[in-house]
């Protein structure tokens, strides 16, 4: 933990550290040039004058160097430029040599600030320019050849700090960015789990309370029955939301039909339940199909009066189709068939593993939901079927069925 922490606090100064050293390198090449200017021997007044000139170089390269995104200032950059190259070039009439290593500060600038054809341009012209004045000094070619390297690497250098320093700042940005991203996901994830499965749940659970509610005067014994099965729901409702907030679940399709299917004759609606699949579905197939059939059997509850239900479960060529039909809806009562958060949330589930969902009113109140999934998922293994039966044992959670992964830490 200790080494996770101190981990992100170096993440956290990163920039503060990257703009530190540019700071410090521009602090030094300024100190350079006083130390040099001071072994000129010049009178007090002089070297005051030399002292200002390189203080106001340094200041204005320090704002070019902070690659200020700011209206105002990038209106500016124009203006300091030309006025840093004047300061530059006054100190260079005044002090000769002892000036050589500042014109580096100009490179930097105009690299830092302009287009790279015209800044290499300009910076070429810079130090043709300082040649120029070092001939008509009489200086040695070789000090010429070494003023002029100087300038240049002065100039490189503090062009790169302060890129790489604008740099650090940008992907430490683009981390909170991606982190912020992340909780989203997860948020959304939660959500759509939540809905998913305790929307199926909690409907199973009105629906026998006010069924036990009923038979309590006559028929105690299912009324008993009924009881035990709002317990055993809402003990599978409370493991859900567990699930859900550890982000690690998996449902079971065949385990789900035979659920409803009891669920729906305590309900007096007829029901006709088939399963035609032999093979042995993915963990993904299989809760991606298994929560289209609750989101189906959600909306029915809540938007029919359904008399009959059928649901089929077929395997094609590499693929599983499941169809839901139920009587019972009227246009009225019946929302949009793949808007809201429920049927969105499953179209969004199915694409994701490469299938297609519809749902669609048929003739005599009749209402058509439809999900078509690849057998093995994103790569699922093969196997025997899983039988259907109402004692199927619970899946395990093997993994992260909607795609989106528990937020890591950070």
């Amino acid at each position: 933990m200790s080494g996770a922490s101190g981990l992100a606090q170096r993440k956290e100064r990163a920039p503060l550290v990257a703009v530190g050293v540019a700071t410090a390198v521009i602090a030094s090449f300024y100190v350079l040039a006083v130390l040099a200017v001071s072994a000129l021997e010049l009178p007090v007044w002089r070297t005051v004058e030399a002292v200002a000139l390189l203080t106001c170089v340094a200041a204005l390269q320090l704002l070019h160097s902070s690659r200020t995104t700011h209206p105002l200032i990038k209106q500016l950059v124009p203006w300091t430029l030309l006025l840093q190259a004047a300061l530059i070039a006054v100190g260079f009439l005044e002090f000769h040599t002892a000036w050589s290593g500042v014109p580096g500060f100009l490179c930097g600038s105009l690299l830092l600030q302009l287009r790279w054809p015209l800044a290499w341009s300009l910076t070429a012209a810079v130090v043709a320019a300082l040649d120029v004045a070092e001939i008509l000094l009489g200086l040695p070619v070789l000090e010429i050849v070494y003023v002029s390297l100087s300038t240049l690497i002065t100039g490189l250098v503090l062009f790169g700090l302060a890129w790489l320093a604008q740099l650090v700042h940008e992907v430490h940005a683009a981390q909170r960015e991606l982190a912020h991203v992340a909780v989203l996901k997860e948020r959304l994830r939660f959500a759509r789990d939540l809905h998913d499965l305790l929307g199926y749940s909690l409907s199973s659970i009105t629906l026998k309370s006010e069924l036990a509610h009923r038979l309590l005067p006559s028929e105690p014994e299912q009324t008993h029955r009924e009881l035990r099965e709002i317990l055993q729901i809402s003990r599978e409702a409370l493991a859900d939301v567990r699930a859900v907030a550890s982000g690690y679940r998996a449902m079971s399709l065949s385990r789900e039909m035979a659920m409803v299917e009891s669920m729906l004759s305590a309900a007096g609606i007829r029901s006709d339940f088939t399963w035609e699949i032999t093979t042995q579905l993915s963990g993904e197939t299989d809760t991606v199909l298994a929560t289209v059939l609750r989101e189906g059997i959600t909306n029915m509850l809540r938007h029919s009066t359904a008399e009959t239900c059928t649901a089929k479960a077929v395997q094609t060529a590499g693929a599983v189709r499941l169809t839901l039909v139920n009587d019972g809806v009227t246009r009225q009562a019946q929302p949009d068939p793949l808007g809201g958060s429920g049927l969105g949330n499953l179209s969004a589930r199915v694409a994701a593993l490469g299938g297609t969902l519809s749902a669609a009113m048929g003739e005599g109140g009749r209402f058509l939901l439809e999900a078509e999934v690849p057998l093995h998922g994103a790569g699922g293994k093969t196997g025997p079927a899983r039988p259907w039966a109402p004692e199927s044992e619970p899946a395990g959670f093997p993994g992260d069925p909607d795609g989106i992964n528990p937020v890591p830490r950070l």
